[in-house]
């Protein structure tokens, strides 16, 4: 692991999202510049992306945010095939730090421009040295992790 963090949206409410995606992509940020290579040190973001616009959406802004203007790696959004359950996300970013393929994710047809983020298409990827795992929850609840391979 090379970095771990948390944040919380005080514009959420208990049941939805909130809308301080600046204030949760600072803390993503300054823990990413704690990382070897900063941002563009992470090789692909596996996303906690569950298909609730309004969570994806603030998701993608605080992904975008915290990039500023560089190109984001390779989103993967692999509850689309395993659902919210353990492991949803830690067991697929174990697989994308290992160069295992991920395909499309199903469903996907055209990107929401709200969002301004569109997931991998499938198909090949370079083998990360880094990957970041991200978790947003209604509630205003964020949660980051930065894997690394081991040298």
């Amino acid at each position: 692991m090379a970095w771990s963090g948390a944040a919380f949206d005080a514009t959420a409410t208990v049941s939805d999202w909130g809308d301080g995606h600046a204030s949760l992509a600072l803390t993503l940020r300054a823990g990413l510049d704690e990382t070897p290579g900063g941002a563009a040190g992470v090789g692909a973001v596996v996303s906690g992306a569950s298909g609730a616009r309004r969570g994806d959406r603030i998701e993608a802004r605080v992904l975008r945010a915290a990039w500023g203007g560089a190109p984001l790696p390779p989103v993967l959004v692999p509850k689309a095939v395993t659902g919210e359950y353990g492991g949803g996300v830690l067991a697929p970013g174990l697989l994308a730090l290992e160069g295992s393929p991920f395909g499309p994710a199903p469903g996907f047809a055209e990107p929401d421009p709200a969002a301004g983020v569109t997931p991998h298409g499938g198909g090949e990827r370079p083998i990360p040295s880094r990957v970041l795992l991200t978790g947003l929850a209604s509630g205003g609840a964020a949660a980051w992790l930065v894997l690394e391979r081991a040298s």
